[in-house]
């Protein structure tokens, strides 16, 4: 397995060595790669797994992948040690990796200091954001396939090789109007995206394109924004401490003013999401197969 991924890894880039998701491309221009997943339960099938690419001649190149090692369903009585063992493999290969679940969880459910009642179940970032708590029942068992990937990983790849993301979040920063998107999808049709809600009009607000008759959906989109993450300049990104600032502003506004010291702000580590997208052509492939 190793060997077909490293395959993919690195023939997918088109030459050159990869160093930290930064190649040389074939007209020797520096072409930034990283990863998005969009990671589900087991049994779902739903995880969406996308690489993205940058340069400055090219724009931003997405392409996402129909079917790869997270994509498999497992029931409850399957075994899962060869699944895990997959994922781990290829969840260290894949660098940088931006994924949509939560890792570092901050001591939750028994956080060692807390003052409201949301932070027994939510993270700081969660309840400034409006995300789900991490351990509820829609994406609670996401969270723990997740720690049980990284069970035998180091703990300090978390920020280096492998980030939390929220595509939600970074699509409301993105957008000037944030339409729902959820179980939705989206067909780019003669030269514009065409679907029922609001799928068609975020990629249009985005200014992606694609092959005629490709067809996207919700977790497509998510993977993509997770993998867009690793390739915008840093000065489109929300991290560190412009992101504690952003999200002390968002609890300000959650909660009474006789509370607010009372606020903790600090963030999970390794969670960025992104502010802003240059305005440069957005390429969307969907591929069969991870390892063409």
């Amino acid at each position: 397995m190793r060997a077909a991924v490293e395959g993919f890894f690195c023939g997918a880039t088109g030459a050159g060595e990869e160093v930290k998701g930064w190649v040389m491309n074939k007209e020797n221009h520096e072409m930034k790669t990283s990863y998005g997943l969009d990671l589900a339960g087991f049994s779902a099938g739903k995880s969406a797994l996308a690489k993205a690419t940058f340069d400055e001649t090219q724009g931003f190149q997405v392409v996402v992948y129909r079917t790869h090692p997270f994509s498999k369903e497992l029931e409850g009585r399957d075994h899962i040690g060869p699944q895990l063992d997959e994922e781990r493999e290829l969840i260290q290969i894949l660098s940088p990796l931006y994924i949509d679940v939560p890792i570092d969880l901050q001591g939750l459910p028994v956080p060692k200091h807390f003052t409201f009642t949301w932070e027994l179940t939510k993270r700081p970032i969660d309840f400034a954001f409006g995300a789900l708590p991490p351990l509820a029942d829609r994406i609670g068992t996401p969270v723990a396939r997740m720690k049980n990937i990284l069970r035998d990983i180091n703990f300090d790849i978390l920020g280096v090789n492998i980030f939390e993301t929220y595509p939600k979040a970074s699509l409301a920063n993105i957008l000037d109007e944030m339409p729902s998107y959820k179980a939705q999808t989206a067909e780019f049709s003669q030269g514009v995206w065409i679907g029922e809600g609001g799928l068609a009009d975020i990629l249009r607000m985005m200014n992606a394109i694609a092959e005629e008759g490709t067809v996207l959906n919700d977790d497509h989109v998510d993977a993509m924004i997770c993998s867009l993450t690793g390739v915008v300049p840093p000065d489109h990104l929300l991290q560190g401490e412009l992101l504690e600032t952003e999200v002390r502003r968002r609890l300000n506004k959650k909660v009474r003013a006789v509370d607010r010291p009372h606020l903790i702000t600090t963030l999970p580590k390794g969670y960025v999401v992104i502010s802003k997208l240059p305005h440069t052509p957005l390429h969307v492939t969907l591929a069969d197969e991870m390892y063409s």
